[in-house]
C-alpha cells in the first residue's frame, strides 16, 4: 500500500500537482507503476498511462488491474485523437 500513500500524498490535504515523473516509482514497482499510469490517465495523458501499464505488465504480467487499466488507456488514445479537429 506504499503507491497508495505516494498518491493520496500521505493523508496529507494537498492541492492537485501534476503526476510525478514516472523515474520517480520504482521500475520493479508494479502497483506503482500502476498508479502513476492512473494519475495520467486521469491528466488525459493516455498515450504516457499506457506506457506505464505496460511497464507495469512487463514486471507483473499477471496483474489484472493494469491489464484493464492498458485498455481503458488505448481505448482513451483513441477517443482523444477523434477530439482533435
Amino acid at each position: 500500500m506504499k503507491w497508495l500513500a505516494r498518491v493520496l500524498g500521505r493523508g496529507e490535504s494537498a492541492p492537485a500537482a501534476a503526476p510525478a515523473p514516472a523515474l520517480a516509482v520504482a521500475p520493479g514497482d508494479a502497483e506503482g507503476l500502476c498508479a502513476h499510469g492512473t494519475e495520467l490517465l486521469r491528466a488525459r495523458r493516455a498515450a504516457e498511462a499506457a506506457a506505464a501499464y505496460r511497464a507495469a505488465l512487463a514486471v507483473e504480467p499477471a496483474y489484472h488491474e493494469a491489464r484493464f487499466n492498458l485498455a481503458s488507456a488505448l481505448d482513451s488514445v483513441v477517443l482523444l485523437r477523434a477530439e482533435i479537429p
